[in-house]
Protein backbone atom coordinates (compact mmCIF):
# COMPACT_ATOMS: atom_id res chain seq x y z
CA UNK A 1 0.00 0.00 0.00
CA UNK A 2 2.74 2.60 0.80
CA UNK A 3 4.42 1.95 -2.61
CA UNK A 4 0.44 3.01 -4.15
CA UNK A 5 0.78 5.89 -1.95
CA UNK A 6 3.92 6.79 -3.93
CA UNK A 7 2.81 5.81 -7.35
CA UNK A 8 -0.53 8.15 -6.40
CA UNK A 9 1.84 11.33 -6.26
CA UNK A 10 3.07 10.69 -10.13
CA UNK A 11 -0.28 9.70 -11.28
CA UNK A 12 -1.96 12.63 -10.29
CA UNK A 13 0.62 14.89 -11.16
CA UNK A 14 0.64 13.32 -14.17
CA UNK A 15 -2.26 11.21 -15.14
CA UNK A 16 -2.12 11.13 -19.07
CA UNK A 17 1.74 10.12 -19.38
CA UNK A 18 2.08 7.74 -16.21
CA UNK A 19 1.47 5.06 -18.19
CA UNK A 20 4.29 2.71 -16.45
CA UNK A 21 2.80 4.38 -12.80
CA UNK A 22 -0.52 3.09 -13.61
CA UNK A 23 -0.05 0.04 -14.52
CA UNK A 24 2.12 -1.02 -11.33
CA UNK A 25 -0.56 0.50 -9.07
CA UNK A 26 -3.43 -1.62 -11.10
CA UNK A 27 -0.85 -4.96 -10.70
CA UNK A 28 -0.45 -3.52 -6.87
CA UNK A 29 -4.09 -2.90 -6.29
CA UNK A 30 -4.96 -6.53 -7.56
CA UNK A 31 -2.33 -8.29 -5.56
CA UNK A 32 -3.76 -6.21 -2.44
CA UNK A 33 -7.41 -7.12 -3.26
CA UNK A 34 -6.04 -11.26 -3.96
CA UNK A 35 -4.62 -10.93 -0.14
CA UNK A 36 -7.83 -9.54 1.50
CA UNK A 37 -9.97 -12.07 -0.36
CA UNK A 38 -7.54 -14.72 0.99
CA UNK A 39 -7.44 -13.38 4.63
CA UNK A 40 -11.57 -13.36 4.64
CA UNK A 41 -11.35 -16.92 3.57
CA UNK A 42 -9.30 -17.57 6.40
CA UNK A 43 -11.38 -15.68 8.69
CA UNK A 44 -14.86 -17.69 7.29
CA UNK A 45 -12.52 -20.73 8.50
CA UNK A 46 -12.84 -19.72 12.33
CA UNK A 47 -15.65 -21.74 13.49
CA UNK A 48 -13.75 -24.95 12.00
CA UNK A 49 -11.58 -24.58 15.52
CA UNK A 50 -13.54 -21.93 17.69
CA UNK A 51 -16.98 -23.36 18.16
CA UNK A 52 -19.14 -19.94 18.19
CA UNK A 53 -21.57 -20.20 21.16
CA UNK A 54 -17.69 -21.20 23.02
CA UNK A 55 -16.55 -17.97 22.38
CA UNK A 56 -19.51 -15.96 22.86
CA UNK A 57 -20.30 -17.40 26.18
CA UNK A 58 -17.36 -18.45 27.49
CA UNK A 59 -14.23 -16.00 26.12
CA UNK A 60 -16.05 -12.39 24.88
CA UNK A 61 -17.09 -12.11 28.40
CA UNK A 62 -13.09 -11.85 29.19
CA UNK A 63 -12.14 -9.47 26.94
CA UNK A 64 -15.54 -7.34 27.45
CA UNK A 65 -14.13 -3.85 28.50
CA UNK A 66 -14.92 -1.41 31.25
CA UNK A 67 -15.35 1.78 29.20
CA UNK A 68 -19.05 3.06 29.23
CA UNK A 69 -20.19 -0.05 31.05
CA UNK A 70 -22.98 0.98 32.72
CA UNK A 71 -22.38 -1.72 35.26
CA UNK A 72 -18.69 -0.92 35.92
CA UNK A 73 -19.12 3.16 35.45
CA UNK A 74 -16.06 4.50 37.41
CA UNK A 75 -13.83 1.65 35.22
CA UNK A 76 -12.07 -0.87 37.37
CA UNK A 77 -8.97 -1.31 39.90
CA UNK A 78 -6.55 -3.13 38.98
CA UNK A 79 -4.66 -3.55 42.61
CA UNK A 80 -0.95 -2.39 42.76
CA UNK A 81 -1.29 -0.44 39.50
CA UNK A 82 -2.11 2.53 37.79
CA UNK A 83 -1.75 4.21 41.48
CA UNK A 84 -4.68 2.00 42.54
CA UNK A 85 -6.64 4.42 40.60
CA UNK A 86 -10.33 3.22 38.31
CA UNK A 87 -8.82 2.44 34.33
CA UNK A 88 -11.75 2.30 32.18
CA UNK A 89 -10.87 0.49 28.65
CA UNK A 90 -12.29 -0.82 25.87
CA UNK A 91 -12.99 -4.48 25.43
CA UNK A 92 -10.96 -6.34 22.48
CA UNK A 93 -12.08 -5.38 18.99
CA UNK A 94 -10.94 -6.04 15.51
CA UNK A 95 -11.07 -2.04 15.36
CA UNK A 96 -7.94 -2.23 17.04
CA UNK A 97 -5.94 -4.09 14.22
CA UNK A 98 -3.90 -1.69 12.66
CA UNK A 99 -4.37 -4.30 9.14
CA UNK A 100 -8.21 -3.44 8.92
CA UNK A 101 -7.80 0.21 9.49
CA UNK A 102 -4.58 0.27 7.21
CA UNK A 103 -7.31 -0.91 4.28
CA UNK A 104 -9.74 1.62 4.96
CA UNK A 105 -6.63 4.53 5.55
CA UNK A 106 -5.23 3.06 1.95
CA UNK A 107 -8.34 3.24 0.17
CA UNK A 108 -10.49 6.17 2.00
CA UNK A 109 -13.43 4.13 3.24
CA UNK A 110 -15.21 6.63 5.42
CA UNK A 111 -17.59 6.07 8.28
CA UNK A 112 -19.88 7.33 10.26
CA UNK A 113 -19.32 10.13 12.68
CA UNK A 114 -19.55 7.77 15.81
CA UNK A 115 -17.78 4.91 13.80
CA UNK A 116 -14.91 7.45 13.21
CA UNK A 117 -14.08 8.57 16.24
CA UNK A 118 -14.28 5.00 17.88
CA UNK A 119 -11.93 4.14 15.36
CA UNK A 120 -9.73 6.76 16.43
CA UNK A 121 -10.34 5.84 19.90
CA UNK A 122 -9.29 2.27 18.90
CA UNK A 123 -5.71 3.54 17.34
CA UNK A 124 -4.52 3.63 20.98
CA UNK A 125 -4.61 0.42 21.51
CA UNK A 126 -2.24 -0.23 18.89
CA UNK A 127 1.97 -0.59 18.77
CA UNK A 128 2.98 3.35 17.85
CA UNK A 129 4.50 1.84 14.93
CA UNK A 130 1.67 0.70 13.57
CA UNK A 131 -0.54 3.54 14.83
CA UNK A 132 2.23 5.64 12.70
CA UNK A 133 1.76 3.42 9.80
CA UNK A 134 -2.24 3.82 9.65
CA UNK A 135 -1.86 7.88 10.15
CA UNK A 136 0.47 7.96 7.80
CA UNK A 137 -1.71 6.21 5.04
CA UNK A 138 -4.69 7.90 6.06
CA UNK A 139 -2.68 11.88 5.23
CA UNK A 140 -1.43 10.88 2.50
CA UNK A 141 -2.26 13.24 -0.02
CA UNK A 142 -2.62 12.72 -2.81
CA UNK A 143 -4.43 9.75 -2.03
CA UNK A 144 -4.75 6.57 -3.80
CA UNK A 145 -8.27 7.18 -4.68
CA UNK A 146 -7.19 10.70 -6.03
CA UNK A 147 -5.38 9.04 -8.18
CA UNK A 148 -7.69 6.01 -9.40
CA UNK A 149 -9.95 8.96 -10.08
CA UNK A 150 -7.33 11.36 -11.59
CA UNK A 151 -5.57 7.98 -14.05
CA UNK A 152 -9.65 7.59 -15.39
CA UNK A 153 -7.84 4.28 -16.70
CA UNK A 154 -10.53 1.56 -16.58
CA UNK A 155 -8.02 -1.36 -15.35
CA UNK A 156 -7.02 0.82 -12.41
CA UNK A 157 -10.43 1.63 -11.12
CA UNK A 158 -11.26 -2.07 -11.16
CA UNK A 159 -8.79 -3.39 -9.20
CA UNK A 160 -9.28 -0.16 -7.04
CA UNK A 161 -13.03 -1.18 -6.54
CA UNK A 162 -11.84 -5.08 -5.96
CA UNK A 163 -9.98 -3.82 -3.13
CA UNK A 164 -13.17 -1.99 -1.84
CA UNK A 165 -15.07 -5.48 -2.42
CA UNK A 166 -12.52 -7.40 -1.06
CA UNK A 167 -12.15 -5.43 2.51
CA UNK A 168 -16.54 -4.97 2.11
CA UNK A 169 -16.32 -8.97 2.01
CA UNK A 170 -14.03 -9.47 5.30
CA UNK A 171 -16.26 -6.94 7.42
CA UNK A 172 -19.16 -9.05 6.14
CA UNK A 173 -17.28 -12.25 7.27
CA UNK A 174 -16.25 -10.42 10.35
CA UNK A 175 -19.25 -9.36 11.69
CA UNK A 176 -21.13 -12.92 10.76
CA UNK A 177 -19.00 -14.43 13.22
CA UNK A 178 -19.24 -12.26 16.06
Amino acid sequence: MLRSQQLAKEVVANPTSATAAVEEMTTLLKDTASLIFACDKVLARMHEKCDPHKFYAQVRPWVAGWKSNKSLPNGVIFSGTFDNKPQQFYGGSAAQSSLIQSWDAAFGVQHKDHATQYLLAMRQYMPPKHRGLVELLASASPSIKDAVTASGNADLVAAFNECLSAVESFRSTHINIV
